[in-house]
């Protein structure tokens, strides 16, 4: 949702709803290497060289290069298990970028904590749909990539990406925010050309976040 939460830095501070708002709004970023520490959770966890309550962990230190989407602080606690992803409506200024996604636990002090990555090159926008893992529903919660050939999109020309979130596992405390943040890929990998990208939130078949919640688990309502 494109309402502002007024919780983060980001350019447009947008808002994570449970359901999308009636209208389409554009959402442009410039896409730039962020800090590693903060955006690879996985690859700093294995390297072992900072703790979870390191202010280099902290996602709120690279919000300004990106958007983010932040719920409501959460009536009670929120288990997520599982596959999740990110399906993005997004044009991009050049032949292939980087989209890079983060879920973070926005803690009361208002710390952001990274729980969860998925990275996508935009010129790999295909998925294999009968290897793909759905929900009850039919949506597509784990995509599986195709990656055998490259299909570039046309500069300014809007797709659907489906970016996988390597499996999530965390308990989003009462009073805590989840909070999606888009943004360039981390310092850590082969950077890619800087480029404007832009995001399409709201209206029907937007983007949206699939996010899985243990049954038993309240939705995140304020």
């Amino acid at each position: 949702d494109p309402e502002r939460s007024g919780t983060a830095t980001s350019v447009n501070d947008g808002t994570l709803s449970l359901e999308p708002a009636g209208t389409r709004a554009a959402q442009p970023y410039v896409a730039l290497p962020t800090l590693p520490t903060a955006t690879d959770p996985h690859t700093v966890s294995t390297v072992g060289v900072f703790n979870d309550r390191s202010a280099l962990t902290d996602s709120t230190l690279f919000e300004p290069l990106g958007l983010s989407y932040t719920t409501a602080p959460l009536a009670s606690d929120v288990v997520s298990a599982g596959p999740a992803s990110l399906e993005l409506l997004l044009s991009t200024s050049v032949p292939g970028t980087d989209i890079y996604a983060v879920v973070s636990d926005v803690w009361p002090d208002g710390s952001a904590h990274p729980v969860a990555t998925g990275r996508l090159r935009t010129t790999y926008p295909r998925i294999d749909e009968a290897r793909s893992r759905r929900d009850s529903t039919g949506a597509i919660v784990q995509p599986y990539g195709r990656y055998d050939a490259p299909h570039p999109a046309g500069i300014g020309e809007t797709r659907r990406y489906h970016v996988e979130l390597w499996p999530i596992g965390n308990r989003f405390k009462a009073g805590h925010r989840i909070r999606l943040h888009i943004v360039g890929a981390s310092a850590f990998h082969v950077p890619s050309i800087p480029a404007v990208n832009t995001v399409y939130v709201g209206g029907p078949n937007s983007s949206r976040l699939l996010l899985p919640v243990v049954p038993g688990s309240d939705l995140p309502a304020g």
